[in-house]
């Protein structure tokens, strides 16, 4: 009814056995290695997803820092109008 594939069953040649073995071996590692690829690159993207807000925020405090500054600046000028 079913049909046993000869394939997966080891030959008698020992030789022919290695070489299956060594192909299935070497298979699992390229197939792991892909995994292992996929893994660092995603993990790279996290990484660069996190850090980029952070150059975001540092931008963002310096343009803070810069307006904070200009009013500080304003208020001053305006309080020398004022006493002059």
């Amino acid at each position: 009814m079913y049909e046993v594939s000869t394939y997966a069953l080891p030959p008698d040649d020992p030789n022919h056995f290695m070489q299956h073995f060594c192909c299935i071996i070497w298979l699992q590692f390229r197939s792991l290695l892909r995994k292992s690829n996929t893994m660092v690159i995603h993990i790279a993207e996290i990484y660069l997803s996190e850090t980029k807000p952070r150059k975001n925020q540092k931008l963002n405090q310096h343009e803070h820092d810069q307006t904070m500054e200009k009013q500080m600046k304003s208020q001053q000028d305006h309080f020398e109008c004022r006493m002059n």
